[in-house]
């Protein structure tokens, strides 16, 4: 591999979705010159310019020969791959304008295009939960569940993945398998990641490393933490990560993040917005995996689902668990829908879990049946979910990836 080409490219939305576009690449370190230039068919080439930093992430190996990586301690050098991180915003684009771009440095260059946010109208998404890989046989599954997903929707404005893309968040292969898995989805659609657990472990994660966020306005946010409006549509990202696992020995810290996100909530969707109000997290309030009598599932249904009733949220795009799971709820209990696939936007807010895009399933468990679920289930099968979106409606289609092909699971609509 040359690793002076760059190498896990990804393109992640700035504040305006419609004029900005943010840019992240790695290289070995000694590339010293981060350099983007975009046009538009037929325009003039802007060209923006920055300077990279350097980083270490770690390497794994076959644990004990379970398949399931784990992290090598980094005692010595081999243990560590030293790497470069270009971040670059590009600015003063056109609104639903597709532009090429020239990225690299140092001589070693990349391709590829994108296409600027809409300021109104319909349009279409991917929504992509947890691919979780460490293996080539896990990443070939993401692979295949990320090209259905695009080859369904050529015309998505983007992709949501609420974390979980990796299963060890600090080890440098397996983000580079994953860039690679992701091919093109990564280089020509903007990518909304949410943080999951599996980028916050052992030691520190170059998850930020890998993706280029707005940058926080707030002293207790994170980056990985922001809003954008697309469309007709607002989305708020969330964390249910960062200081939660320090609840006991940092608990002031941790209140004071999970204010912070719901101020932001409060902002992001306060009573003078007329968009859709979508909301991406990891850890999933309604679930039927392992995790459903989980206390972390319980505390950030105490901590979010008040909120999301006051403030009206349409729908909440969830992973973690593995499952598949709908709900329609508010205060709690399930709320009678117009038929079996539709509902009113303002009676509840709609919760999706889309299963997994990875081989990693978990079966539903016997506490499920208890909850004001809709539907749930674990066909064991790749899932992808497309969401639609006009002024009137939010319609859901999620697909399974099966041996034959392709098959529609499950639909359901929001009416306003």
């Amino acid at each position: 591999m040359n690793r002076k080409k760059p190498y896990n490219i990804a393109i992640t939305f700035n504040n305006d979705a419609t004029t900005e576009m943010n840019f992240v690449w790695n290289t070995s370190e000694d590339v010293v010159e981060s350099k983007v230039e975009i046009w538009e068919a037929g325009g003039n080439v802007q060209t923006f310019t920055g300077k990279p930093y350097v980083r270490e992430g770690f390497k794994y190996h076959p644990h004990h020969g379970l398949g399931r990586p784990e992290i090598v301690p980094p005692t010595t050098p081999e243990h560590i791959q030293v790497f470069a991180v270009h971040k670059i915003t590009v600015s003063s684009l056109i609104p639903d304008t597709k532009y090429e771009y020239k990225l690299g440095g140092d001589s070693e260059f990349a391709y590829g295009s994108f296409k600027t946010g809409k300021a109104s109208g319909g349009f279409s998404f991917v929504y992509l939960a947890d691919a979780q890989a460490y293996s080539d046989k896990n990443f070939a599954a993401f692979n295949r569940t990320a090209h259905a997903a695009l080859c369904r929707v050529p015309h998505a404005g983007f992709v949501v993945m609420p974390g979980d893309m990796v299963d060890i968040g600090n080890s440098e292969e397996l983000w580079c398998k994953f860039f690679n898995a992701a091919d093109t989805m990564c280089t020509c659609y903007p990518i909304v990641p949410a943080i999951g657990n599996h980028e916050t472990d052992l030691y520190h994660s170059t998850f930020t490393d890998h993706f280029n966020f707005p940058k926080s306005k707030s002293p207790y946010l994170p980056d990985y933490v922001y809003t954008f409006d697309y469309g007709g549509a607002r989305f708020v990202v969330l964390s249910t990560e960062h200081w939660c696992s320090h609840l006991e020995t940092d608990r002031e810290k941790t209140i004071a993040f999970m204010d912070a996100q719901k101020q932001l909530l409060r902002s992001a969707f306060s009573p003078g917005c007329d968009k859709w109000k979508i909301v991406v997290m990891h850890k999933a309030l309604y679930t039927s995996g392992s995790y459903t009598p989980h206390s972390n599932t319980a505390m950030y249904k105490q901590i979010f689902e008040p909120l999301f009733d006051e403030l009206g949220v349409n729908a909440v795009l969830q992973g973690h668990d593995h499952t598949f799971v709908k709900a329609f709820v508010r205060g709690g209990k399930a709320v009678p829908l117009i038929n079996e696939t539709t509902a009113k936007t303002h009676d509840g807010t709609f919760y999706l879990l889309s299963n997994a895009s990875g081989e990693k399933f978990y079966d539903p468990v016997l506490e499920a049946k208890d909850l004001p679920l809709l539907k749930y289930d674990q066909p064991r099968l790749q899932m992808y979910t497309v969401v639609h979106v006009t002024e009137d409606n939010l319609r859901f289609e999620t697909y399974v990836i099966t041996e034959k092909g392709e098959a529609l699971y499950d639909e359901f609509l929001l009416q306003k």
